[in-house]
């Protein structure tokens, strides 16, 4: 989700979150966003730890 979001809905975010906003780890992909892409191999399952 998170290469979709950067690869191919550059400049049509909004198409993305209503794509997504009913997916089960959109709210952690979301918060995945503030973590920079050197960041999110460690991030991400913290995160998603979180949200169980």
């Amino acid at each position: 989700m998170r290469f979709e979001y950067y690869n191919l809905y550059e400049n049509k975010e909004d198409k993305w979150h209503k794509k997504y906003e009913n997916h089960d780890l959109y709210k952690v992909v979301v918060k995945s966003f503030k973590y920079d892409f050197k960041q999110i191999a460690q991030k991400m399952p913290e995160l998603l730890k979180k949200s169980l």
